[in-house]
């Protein structure tokens, strides 16, 4: 990063909600932008191709927020060592969503080299839900106890094929017409609809 902004590469934009974020030449071309809501609710959209495999080390902090993620093309292998719940090493794949909560835990994951990467990813504290729910029996048992208040549970919910509701969803998301509030109250708007998508979706499963 460091000596791409010595060579003049234009690496970052930020707005009053918004910023983007450009991959160094020497890594890849592409983008990543981050989008904050109200709440603690977020969204990070990358786009682009690495020239080279990258690893990345993670240790998810005791307030891991909960996290949706939708590949619309791409993938990448996570292994999490350790949490005796979740699987210790697994892929997530195009055309794919999932839903996840995993505090404390060290996640190591790998992304390939020249895949086009297009990922959509909600991130929400759990303090956002407290006006939503109370004792919510439809709702998944895991899903359930993170919801009201169980910062221990650990889930990592594979949900299957992105469907044709989500996909519209999210291309809302991608190519939103508006600007400022606007702006914020749709893209809000569509990341409900979205995580209303998969909490039925895992409740039925």
């Amino acid at each position: 990063l460091a000596i791409a902004q010595q060579k003049g590469e234009a690496l970052y934009r930020k707005t009053d909600f918004e910023q983007e974020n450009g991959l160094p030449k020497s890594l890849g071309e592409g983008n990543e932008r981050l989008i904050y809501l109200r709440g603690g609710l977020s969204i990070r959209m990358f786009e682009g191709t690495l020239w080279q495999s990258v690893r990345i080390n993670q240790q998810h902090s005791s307030d891991f927020p909960l996290i949706s993620k939708f590949y619309l093309s791409g993938s990448s292998r996570i292994q999490t060592k350790g949490a005796k719940t979740i699987a210790a090493d697994y892929t997530e794949i195009s055309g794919c969503h999932y839903l996840y909560h995993l505090p404390d835990v060290t996640e190591i994951e790998d992304w390939p080299a020249n895949e086009l990467y297009r990922i959509v990813i909600i991130s929400a504290q759990l303090d956002y839900f407290r006006s939503f729910f109370g004792s919510e029996i439809s709702l998944s048992s895991p899903l359930r106890r993170v919801l009201d208040g169980d910062k221990t549970q650990r889930f990592h919910q594979t949900l299957g094929q992105i469907t044709p509701q989500m996909g519209q969803a999210l291309q809302q998301i991608l190519q939103s017409p508006y600007q400022g509030i606007m702006r914020r109250m749709y893209l809000e708007s569509k990341v409900l609809e979205l995580l209303t998508l998969q909490f039925a979706h895992w409740a039925q499963k």
